[in-house]
């Protein structure tokens, strides 16, 4: 008999370590439920655009190369993958019929400032007519505690989710806004990467462990403002370790002004399998990312997460508290004292461990139940 097929949206393309390991993180499991999977290959257009401008040709230029790593994951990682979408009307290439359910999820595919990066009503399923397929959202984010659309586009969304199987969002919060903006019910769920072990990431993309002591801190900081990472650098200072900073990719202002020098800062942005053994072998852990928290939490780190209020900050303290870690939430207000106390207190991983192992099983078997019934 052969095996049904899941599709998944979301976003599988995107030059970030946390979009690409949720995406593997959930077809891994759907897999491990017994189905085949399929990424659908809906993607933005500009990708493959090619521009007059020199500021934004350097640009694409600058993506394409600090992109490697990310693109090396995808092509071994996420596959197999549909025909390629790049326009909302070129959904009618793709066959649906081959899909017993499409998943949509995880990441903040339904945060409200994002709606056209995210293609629109791509991720509420707009182009699926079948009722014979499910539609499912798994782990969908707002990214914070609210949800404001136009009220035409608000009742369109309403409307597609009412159309749902089944509907899960990976923040609390996202729970109530489902409820009081759009009318709908979901369950609270992990996120992806959330449902395999520390065990399964070293196992299945072969991460090497550092045997030496390694007495660093890791930072990871996507508000890399210059005062705050000579806050970093003081921290660092207090406790004697040194500094590994995970590159963030440059930026290109004004380009077109030095672009050939430009071009000489490049520097190689680690893969996604170099980035998490940089995590797994760190000391101690700085981050403000919210895919940075969730694997030092599997890999038992001592870490501060800084509140990034432009991300969203419920996007931390919705894990954090289910956890019951919500100590190791800082701001960067916050003296260095009060932030290397927070980062030297031991965590209880014994205790943290047992609540995500009841989320964990919470959270499959929202994925189980939808799937089989």
């Amino acid at each position: 008999m052969n095996k049904q097929t899941v599709a998944i949206l979301t976003p599988h393309y995107a030059h970030n370590y946390g979009a690409l390991l949720q995406a593997f993180a959930l077809g891994q499991i759907v897999k491990k439920l017994g189905f085949d999977i399929e990424y659908i290959d809906r993607r933005p257009s500009y990708y493959y655009e090619y521009s007059n401008n020199l500021a934004k040709w350097l640009k694409q230029l600058q993506q394409k190369t600090e992109g490697k790593g990310f693109i090396s994951f995808e092509k071994t990682y996420l596959q197999p993958q549909s025909v390629r979408i790049l326009k909302n009307e070129e959904y009618i290439k793709l066959d649906t019929s081959r899909y017993c359910a499409i998943i949509v999820g995880s990441d903040q595919i339904w945060r409200d400032d994002f709606f056209v990066h995210s293609f629109e009503y791509s991720p509420y399923l707009f182009f699926v007519k079948s009722k014979n397929i499910k539609k499912i959202s798994y782990a969908a984010s707002f990214g914070k505690n609210s949800c404001k659309h136009p009220e035409e586009r608000r009742k369109r969304i309403e409307e597609l989710l009412k159309d749902f199987y089944a509907i899960s969002v990976r923040e609390k919060s996202g729970v109530t806004i489902l409820k009081d903006v759009f009318h709908v019910d979901g369950k609270w769920v992990a996120d992806p990467t959330l449902l395999h072990d520390a065990d399964f990431y070293i196992k299945q993309l072969h991460l090497k462990k550092n045997l030496a002591d390694n007495n660093e801190i890791v930072t990871y900081i996507l508000g890399a403002s210059p005062s705050n990472m000579k806050k970093v650098d003081k921290l660092a200072k207090k406790l004697n370790v040194k500094t590994k900073h995970i590159y963030k990719r440059s930026k290109c202002k004004l380009a077109y002004k030095r672009p050939f020098s430009l071009l000489k800062k490049y520097k190689k942005v680690p893969s996604v399998l170099e980035w998490l053994e940089q995590i797994m072998n760190a000391k101690y852990v700085f981050t403000d990312s919210f895919h940075g928290m969730v694997f030092c939490i599997l890999f038992k780190k001592q870490f501060v997460v800084m509140n990034n209020v432009a991300g969203g900050t419920e996007r931390f303290t919705s894990l954090l508290e289910c956890l019951g870690l919500s100590q190791r939430l800082c701001n960067w207000n916050e003296d260095i004292d009060s932030i290397q106390k927070i980062l030297c207190t031991q965590i209880d991983y014994d205790s943290s461990d047992a609540l995500l192992e009841k989320f964990r099983g919470l959270s499959v078997d929202f994925l189980k139940n939808t799937l089989y019934e």
